[in-house]
């Protein structure tokens, strides 16, 4: 729940900073219109309350809609297919932050990257049974997924 309530803030915040950016640059840049001018002709608008209550209701579902696990199956020991998850961290420029027995905890190598992604770009593996439980973006955790099932196709092959 508080990694919910957290990536609830950090994504709101993130949005309402990009809305309120591009209402100073662009009426600014577009028509000479001041900050305050702007900011008035916004609020005069009925429009705006519902702008504001869809930033809110779509911030209140990125965390669920952002984030998932994936059950990746393999065959054996994950101590025996390692090398397949390594490879596709290392295909997708992620570090490794701290491993465990039973966990292992990724982040992305570039600065910029993860500013992007408000630092939560960390992805999990919980390796202590089969399958193995990839945990973290939506969007990272399927192509980890993806290329971990490519590495294992490819050795498979040859």
């Amino acid at each position: 729940m508080i990694q919910y309530v957290r990536r609830f803030i950090k994504f709101l915040l993130y949005a309402v900073f990009f809305l309120i950016l591009l209402l100073i640059i662009l009426p600014l840049i577009a028509e000479g219109k001041t900050v305050s001018e702007s900011f008035q002709e916004l609020f005069r608008q009925k429009q705006t309350i519902i702008i504001i209550a869809l930033l809110l209701a779509y911030s209140l579902l990125y965390p669920v809609i952002g984030f998932r696990k994936v059950k990746r199956y393999i065959n054996g020991r994950f101590d025996d297919n390692k090398v397949y998850f390594d490879e596709a961290f290392q295909g997708l420029d992620y570090i490794k932050k701290r491993e465990s027995d039973s966990e292992i905890v990724y982040r992305k190598k570039s600065f910029p990257t993860r500013a992007l992604y408000l630092w939560e770009d960390e992805v999990k593996l919980d390796t202590y049974d089969n399958p193995v439980i990839i945990s973290g973006m939506r969007k990272a955790t399927t192509r980890i997924n993806r290329r971990i099932e490519q590495s294992m196709i490819k050795d498979q092959t040859l």
